[in-house]
């Protein structure tokens, strides 16, 4: 079947599409994603939970951050229209350290420092609606609290049977709920508004503990930063900054600048290592966002590289990463 015209799409390109329905899909099937194999544009959709509380799942292992859960709860509710039809509801909750979203821990995660985990938790910002082990709505506006920009820390996902869907006014398309005002009585006295502000409260004290240790922090952490610093000198006059890459006068090829501490020598030992360990860590989180065969790329570089350093021992690392000859 081919669907043409299509409408209400904000994607302007095919790469956009692809790279929004992947995302999409690996989360509104994450929990059927063993039933079933599903693919856009010949990408396999990889399983994505909004929780981030399944090992097996898309991002969990992005890098050294974790969801942290509360106890999962499960409750009974009748249809008071309906005294025989009784149906299950179970909360799952986590809550996420504030540098979850960022690539440079130290700092807030916005434009370039917003790692692949962002976008999810950009679209699923308050109450995940799950029927059946699939997501078919989100709600950040609830009886009792609205959910903020700084909530996306915060995560909480409502899961419903489907003897249940009167009671959560699911549409006939099954794409989104209008909650009774039964079953919004049934998660008050479940518990849901005090583990709302329960796991608000951890995200503020998680907030002002990475402040206290930010402040004392001096060390650089991206590749821009750590360039910077290698290159300053004390000095009344403007600091000039080597440029980390430079370009073959003939051939226009990007190569690395001798000039740069980083390559000639002068860099120490830890600002070496950390210079690495930061471009290593931008590698793997654009293998992370990407999809299809730049990925398998990205991934391959990394395991190559590994392959090499393990034959060769680190010390030689420097002379094979700064040859240019093929």
């Amino acid at each position: 079947m081919v669907i043409e015209k299509l409408d209400r799409l904000d994607w302007a390109t095919t790469l956009g599409m692809r790279i929004n329905l992947v995302r999409h899909f690996g989360v509104t099937y994450h929990k059927l994603a063993k039933e079933t194999a599903i693919h856009v544009d010949g990408h396999r959709v990889l399983p994505i939970d909004p929780l981030f509380l399944t090992p097996e799942c898309e991002f969990f292992l992005l890098d050294e951050d974790r969801a942290q859960s509360l106890d999962r709860i499960d409750i009974k509710v009748r249809n008071p229209a309906a005294p025989g039809q009784e149906g299950q509801i179970s909360l799952r909750y986590a809550w996420l350290p504030p540098s979850f979203g960022a690539i440079d821990k130290t700092r807030d995660a916005v434009g370039l420092n917003a790692n692949a985990r962002f976008p999810i938790l950009k679209d699923y910002h308050g109450l995940i609606f799950s029927r059946n082990g699939r997501i078919i709505d989100v709600q950040s506006h609830v009886p009792w609290t609205v959910f903020i920009n700084n909530d996306r820390y915060i995560r909480v996902e409502v899961e419903f049977s489907a003897s249940l869907d009167e009671m959560f006014g699911v549409t006939t398309t099954k794409q989104q709920v209008s909650v009774s005002t039964a079953v919004w009585h049934a998660l008050r006295e479940a518990g849901l508004p005090k583990a709302i502000e329960q796991l608000r409260g951890k995200v503020r004290s998680a907030k002002l503990e990475r402040r206290s240790v930010g402040g004392q922090r001096q060390d650089p952490t991206g590749l821009e930063e750590i360039s910077k610093r290698l290159v300053q000198v004390p000095s009344h006059r403007p600091v000039r900054t080597v440029p980390l890459l430079t370009r073959d006068g003939v051939s226009l090829d990007l190569r690395p600048s001798d000039r740069h501490p980083l390559f000639n020598g002068t860099a120490s030992k830890i600002e070496t290592s950390r210079a690495l360990r930061a471009l290593v860590g931008q590698i793997i989180n654009r293998a992370s966002s990407s999809g299809g065969r730049r990925r398998s790329d990205y991934e391959c570089l990394l395991e190559d590289w590994s392959d090499v350093l393990t034959r060769t021992g680190i010390t030689d690392a420097p002379q094979i990463l700064g040859s240019t000859d093929e």
